[in-house]
């Protein structure tokens, strides 16, 4: 793999600002304008903001399918003036070469999913909403039509736990995808490319 590119767009406005313009899935009923943000709109309740919140799944994919080390982070992200990142871009060096890039924006009006797409020497995999897989050693990707079932994280933990099947996502996936965030974090507050100390 050269390249991952990840990209998470949705609508956390909802929750930051309580705005019903700010909204595009949600029903009125469920805030009253001029409510106080949850615990989304507060820097220090969610330690950050929309790439804490969902980019970090993206970032997670990432770190998980290259099987790698981030090692650099260089980032800028956009608040719209709330008290938590909104919207940003986030680009990744990893230990044995691969580079990423992770685009994010919870302001979306629209919401066009998420998504992975890894460029390597021998071809091409795109990845969408979790559920739709394409490839291609050269030219046009080709749809995967047939995928196993789409199964929840909770059912490997449960057959872990039973002893019928390996972890498919470690503590150490984990802490590559931490490291990554942090950085992210101290990189658009710094405004340099920052290490992750992995």
């Amino acid at each position: 793999p050269r390249l991952a590119v990840g990209e998470y767009c949705g609508d956390l406005e909802w929750a930051i600002a309580r705005r019903p313009e700010a909204c595009y899935a949600r029903a009125e009923a469920f805030y009253e304008e001029g409510d106080p943000p949850n615990f989304r709109g507060d820097p220090v309740r969610s330690g950050g903001g929309f790439f804490i919140d969902a980019g970090t799944h993206i970032a997670e994919a990432i770190c998980w399918l290259l099987d790698d080390d981030p090692v650099a982070v260089q980032a800028m992200m956009d608040s719209r003036g709330f008290a938590t990142d909104l919207d940003g871009v986030v680009q990744v060096r990893f230990l044995r070469g691969a580079l990423a890039a992770i685009h994010f924006m919870g302001s979306a009006k629209a919401h066009a999913g998420s998504g992975v797409t890894l460029y390597g020497d021998a071809g091409t995999v795109s990845i969408r909403h979790d559920s739709e897989l394409a490839h291609a050693a050269k030219g046009a990707l080709a749809r995967v039509s047939d995928l196993p079932p789409m199964r929840h994280a909770a059912h490997n933990f449960v057959d872990v736990i039973r002893g019928e099947a390996p972890v498919e996502c470690t503590v150490a996936d984990g802490r590559r995808a931490v490291a990554l965030v942090a950085a992210a974090y101290r990189s658009a507050e710094s405004g340099r490319e920052e290490p992750t100390g992995l």
